[in-house]
C-alpha cells in the first residue's frame, strides 16, 4: 500500500542517519559495546510499535524511523568487527582470510533469515493465522501475527547481542594487532627490497 511505501522511505532514511551515529559510537565505546547497546535499543523501539494505534501515520512514522535508526547498527558494526578478526587471523596464521570471513558472515545471515521465516510460519500456524491470499482471520490470529512480527526479532537480536558480552578483540587489542602486522609487513618489505638489490636473501 501507499502508507507502507511511505513508512519504508522513512525507515531507510533513518537507517542512513543511524549508520553515521553508530559508527561514531563504536569509535567512542568500542564496537562490541555499541552493538550490545543497539540490541537493547532495538528491543525498546521494536516493542514500542505495539502501542501505536492502527492507521495512525503520525505515530507510525517516528516509530518506524526509530527502528530503522537502530537496525542500521547491526550490519555496519558486524562487518567492521569481521575486518578486525581478519587482522587477528592474519597475525596468527600469516594468511589473508578476510574474503572467507565475509563470505561466512553473509552465509550465516542468509541461513538466519531462512530459519526465521520457517519459525515465523510455524508460530503463525500455532496461533491460527492463515497466510493464504484472501483468507479471513480472527482478531486473535491477527494479534498473533502482530506479536510474531514485533517480538520474534527482539528475541533473536537479544541472543545476538549477548554473544558479544566478554568480547576480547576490543580497540586496544586491535591496535596492538595492527602494530604487529605493520612491523612484520615493514620487515618483509625491507627484506624483499634488499633481496632484489643485492641478491642476498634474508631469513623472514
Amino acid at each position: 500500500t501507499q502508507q507502507t511505501g511511505v513508512l519504508l522511505v522513512f525507515f531507510i532514511a533513518a537507517g542512513l542517519l543511524g549508520s553515521m551515529f553508530w559508527g561514531w559510537l563504536a569509535q567512542k565505546i568500542g564496537k562490541h559495546r555499541a552493538i550490545i547497546t543497539a540490541a537493547v535499543a532495538y528491543a525498546f523501539t521494536q516493542s514500542a510499535l505495539m502501542i501505536i494505534p492502527p492507521a495512525t501515520m503520525l505515530l507510525a512514522i517516528p516509530g518506524m524511523m526509530s527502528v530503522g535508526f537502530v537496525s542500521s547498527a547491526f550490519i555496519l558494526i558486524v562487518r567492521a568487527m569481521v575486518a578486525d578478526v581478519a587482522d587477528e587471523v592474519r597475525l596468527e596464521t600469516g594468511k589473508e582470510r578476510v574474503g572467507l570471513l565475509y563470505a561466512l558472515v553473509t552465509t550465516t545471515q542468509k541461513i538466519g533469515t531462512a530459519i526465521t521465516v520457517g519459525i515465523s510460519f510455524w508460530v503463525l500456524d500455532i496461533v491460527g493465522y492463515n497466510a493464504a491470499e484472501g483468507a479471513v482471520n480472527t482478531p486473535e490470529a491477527i494479534r498473533g501475527l502482530e506479536l510474531c512480527y514485533v517480538f520474534a526479532p527482539i528475541i533473536f537480536v537479544f541472543f545476538g547481542g549477548a554473544a558479544f558480552i566478554g568480547w576480547k578483540l576490543d580497540a586496544t587489542r586491535h591496535a596492538d594487532v595492527r602494530r604487529q602486522l605493520d612491523e612484520r609487513d615493514t620487515l618483509a618489505a625491507q627484506a624483499a627490497l634488499l633481496d632484489s638489490v643485492s641478491g642476498v636473501g634474508l631469513p623472514r
